[in-house]
């Protein structure tokens, strides 16, 4: 069954493959690589540029929760990024723009991470296309072809992430175009499913 099911998700992606086209992300000292909430190859993008450029990568994934996805405090995640972005000289910070369970990290993107770059970059992607790639990258990591940057997933880790996206994640997009439209463009780039970022 989870074989069929991988094949299913691989039909998918290919489909979706073929109405994608690429677009170049502009490299710059201070980057930041956000969406709404996964698969939208922002890490993928991210660990490119930091193996091809040399920036350092920092993942907010890995701010924010220890081993075994045991969550980090308010507190130790807002001083473990302020310190990150204070003590690198050339980074690609990546993640999500928002966190259900830490309203705070919103203000510290929009108001802290955003304005210290030199460039933010919104990858964007409909609910339907990041649920497909959640679904084939969870089936990928429980068949040992792919690996979390923070720990194992387990079952139960997959159903509460695909349930939070078929719940949230059409509100949690509709907020964070808001806020994208609201703030300054000046440093702003939006990416828009079809289009797929690439890395020269």
């Amino acid at each position: 069954m989870l074989y069929e099911l991988l094949s299913l998700f691989i039909l998918i992606a290919v489909c979706y493959n073929l109405v994608q086209t690429s677009v170049f992300v502009p490299i710059r000292d201070k980057m930041v690589i956000f969406d709404v909430g996964g698969c939208s190859y922002k890490s993928t993008i991210a660990k490119k540029i930091a193996e091809k450029f040399g920036h350092k990568h920092i993942s907010i994934d890995k701010l924010t929760y220890k081993d075994n996805w045991v969550r980090r405090t308010q507190e130790e995640f807002r001083t473990g990024l302020l310190n990150e972005i204070q003590l690198s000289d050339k980074y690609v910070i990546e993640g999500a723009f928002e966190d259900i369970k830490n309203p705070e990290r919103e203000t510290l993107m929009r108001d802290v991470v955003i304005p210290n770059s030199d460039i933010a970059i919104y990858f964007s992607v409909p609910k339907s296309v990041s649920l497909v790639r959640k679904l084939m990258r969870s089936c990928k990591r429980r068949l040992g072809l792919e690996y979390s940057d923070v720990a194992h997933e387990s079952l139960k880790n997959i159903k509460e992430m695909i349930m939070k996206t078929i719940n949230h994640y059409d509100a949690r997009k509709k907020h964070l175009d808001e806020v994208f439209d609201e703030m300054d463009q000046t440093k702003l780039m939006k990416i828009d499913f079809p289009n797929y970022p690439l890395v020269k």
